[in-house]
């Protein structure tokens, strides 16, 4: 039996429709009632009900990527609550966080608000999840304030990751200001590594 979704369902509707939703059996039925709540009009929900909706909603073999989906529009486009408090439901729900859809959500929010993402990411603990998460504030920041990025690119735990950024920060600068890039990576002393340019040797 087909599920229909409009999307000018009110609030409530939308509420209603999506609770029938979730007690479906897991099957196409319901992987394309998921697809459809992330697509159409989950997004019309407060945050808090719709959290509550995805969290009803148990996870298995064939709706977990689009029940990922799903959570990842609720923390990229519902009201009603901080990016904070949507980012941190959205990786505590997840056993393996998506690191794609963690970069993304950063990239949103530091669009919309460098400064509260910043202060956000200071106090974030150590783990993969933050290292992607600074990750893509410094890759976002790089273009208008590269100290800062390299600064906070710094900060990255996984070597390989963060000798990726250093890489991407040092080649945009360089090719801007090859004196100022050369300048501020000898200050930190960042020695040439996995490719990373060394900047007494590009004279």
């Amino acid at each position: 039996m087909e599920t229909a979704v409009h999307t000018s369902e009110s609030p409530a509707q939308s509420k209603a429709l999506a609770q029938r939703l979730a007690q479906l059996p897991p099957g196409r039925n319901r992987e394309e009632a998921l697809n459809a709540l992330a697509n159409q009009w989950v997004h019309k929900l407060p945050f808090n009900d719709a959290a509550n909706l995805a969290d009803a909603i148990e996870i298995d073999r064939e709706s977990d990527a689009s029940l990922t989906e799903l959570r990842y529009v609720i923390a990229a486009d519902s009201t009603g609550a901080s990016f904070a408090k949507r980012f941190e439901w959205f990786v505590e729900g997840e056993e393996n966080p998506d690191l794609i859809r963690v970069g993304q959500l950063v990239s949103n929010w530091t669009r919309k608000d460098y400064n509260a993402t910043a202060a956000w990411l200071r106090h974030l603990e150590p783990s993969p999840v933050r290292d992607r998460a600074i990750s893509r504030f410094a890759t976002m920041i790089a273009g208008k304030e590269p100290p800062s990025a390299v600064d906070w690119a710094l900060q990255i735990a996984d070597q390989p990751q963060r000798d990726h950024v250093l890489r991407s920060i040092y080649s945009d600068w360089f090719s801007k200001d090859q004196e100022g890039a050369r300048a501020y990576f000898l200050e930190k002393k960042i020695a040439p590594a996995n490719g990373v340019p060394d900047p007494e040797g590009s004279h």
